[in-house]
């Protein structure tokens, strides 16, 4: 709403001299004039300028002026600028790029932008990569595949130290049960052959029938600490195994008994229970025990045993982006929206979990991943409850492995096609052509409303282009 005072000329030479304006008002009036004295000044191009020191309205009938000491003043007319049709706004005026006039009235349009840097990876830039602190998992980019990658790979440490293809060095032997030793060719899980342990257990505590390596000569296990070796059971029975082996001073040491189940089975022996490096720096006797609680006949074979050294960690690697979030936004569903694909490659022999998270000065999302073997997944969040406020907030992806082996071991981790958007209305500008106000004015107050939906604000501002007295232009 425009507050001004409008003067209306009678000739164009009106426009700067107040004063004759109102000679002109006052000569229009039909009342008898009693006022101060109006005095004449000669002008240099011939004309003359009338000047009343506006002292009294004493005589007149003023219509819309109000006398003062010196001067008159108009009174202050309301006028008003209203466009209430889209056609009004686009006729008068000219949006940004962020603002359009829709059906209702202006309207801002919403950033669609993905604020994430080479969210494909199609080169390494704008990504950090850090390698897990034991020096395990890598976090790298695969040029390859155009992706972020997370890899670990370690071959077997295992070493073949008995082949079991002959029963030659072998001794089967039983406390209160009876065994017998073959070579079985039929069964096996490596070489020619396995070695068949034939047993009646007896079912007495403590009974318990073995294989025992015959070497005279020690071992020294000091630098391993695994003994992995393949197992077959015929038939269910409560029959367990565990291994046994004397040191330098002929004391015998013995391993926790496992289990065995029908079929085949790979079991994993801890040597540190035989005792320390030292005391398995001279072991003999290696013997290989099996025993029952029922009285049973059972075959049991040995294959393929193989010793070495466990590798046992924890590792985590992570690739990460800071990305900048301009504008405040509502902590309403849909106001920030997170995506990636997802690929889990390959995953053996290991335990690996990975965790995706975004945080910033509006708080922490964080959310697991799946990572079955083979599997790829498109990953999609809400981060609106906590992407409110403006800052910088890290998107950050991390891949964790736990490792406790000693066979071949390996993951690999693809993440790509990151998006992260705000898809908010911006901010935009809406400019008026000038609008014309007719006759000279001056300003008392502006004031101006705005309907706004939630969210939503709106600012005026204006500026005052004055005209010159020549018509058409503006100063």
């Amino acid at each position: 709403m425009l507050a001004e005072r409008r003067v209306t000329p009678t000739t164009p030479a009106a426009l700067a001299v107040l004063a004759l304006l109102l000679v002109g008002m006052l000569v229009a009036f039909s009342v008898p004039v009693r006022g101060d004295f109006i005095g004449v000044v000669g002008n240099s191009d011939a004309s003359r300028t009338a000047i009343w020191t506006m002292n009294s309205s004493a005589g007149l009938s003023p219509s819309n002026v109000t006398f003062t000491a010196n001067h008159a003043e108009l009174s202050w007319v309301a006028n008003q600028v209203a466009w209430t049709k889209v056609s009004d706004l686009s006729a008068n005026g000219t949006t940004d790029t962020n603002t359009t006039a829709l059906t209702t009235g202006i309207g801002l349009l919403a950033d669609n932008s993905n604020h994430v840097a080479n969210p494909g990876f199609d080169s390494p830039v704008s990504w950090t990569y850090a390698n897990g602190s034991a020096g395990e998992l890598n976090g790298t980019w695969n040029a390859s595949v155009g992706a972020g990658m997370f890899h670990y790979a370690s071959p077997s440490t295992l070493s073949l130290w008995g082949a079991m293809d002959y029963v030659s060095g072998w001794l089967a032997a039983a406390f209160g049960d009876t065994a017998t030793a073959s070579r079985n060719t039929t069964y096996k899980t490596q070489g020619t052959a396995s070695i068949a342990l034939a047993v009646i257990f007896t079912g007495v505590g403590g009974d318990y029938a073995s294989l025992q390596n015959q070497s005279t000569s020690s071992v020294d296990w000091s630098a391993v600490d695994r003994l992995v070796l393949s197992v077959y059971l015929n038939a269910s029975a409560p029959v367990a195994f565990n291994v046994s082996a004397r040191d330098a001073s002929l004391a015998t040491h013995y391993t926790s008994a496992q289990t065995l189940a029908p079929g085949w089975q790979n079991l994993t022996v801890d040597l540190d229970e035989l005792g320390s490096p030292s005391i398995r720096s001279h072991l003999s006797f290696i013997t290989l025990r099996v025993s029952s609680a029922s009285k049973v006949s059972r075959t049991i074979l040995f294959d393929n045993l193989r010793i070495g050294a466990a590798k046992v960690f924890s590792d985590a690697a992570s690739i990460s982006q800071p990305v900048a979030k301009v504008n405040v936004t509502t902590e309403a569903a849909g106001s920030a929206l997170l995506g990636f694909s997802w690929q889990a490659l390959v995953s053996s022999n290991v335990n690996s979990s990975a965790m995706v998270s975004v945080s910033g000065p509006g708080g922490t999302y964080e959310h697991p991943l799946a990572s079955a073997s083979g599997s790829s997944y498109f990953f999609t969040a809400d981060l609106s409850s906590t992407t409110g406020l403006a800052g910088t907030y890290t998107v950050n992806v991390t891949a964790s492995v736990s490792v406790n082996t000693t066979a071949a071991s390996n993951l690999t981790f693809l993440v790509d096609n990151v998006a992260l958007y705000f898809p908010h209305r911006q901010n935009g500008t809406y400019t008026s052509n000038p609008i014309a106000l007719g006759n000279d004015s001056a300003f008392d107050s502006l004031t101006w409303t705005a309907a706004t939906p939630a969210g939503a604000s709106a600012q005026l501002a204006f500026r005052i282009q004055i005209m010159s007295p020549l018509p058409g232009v503006w100063g």
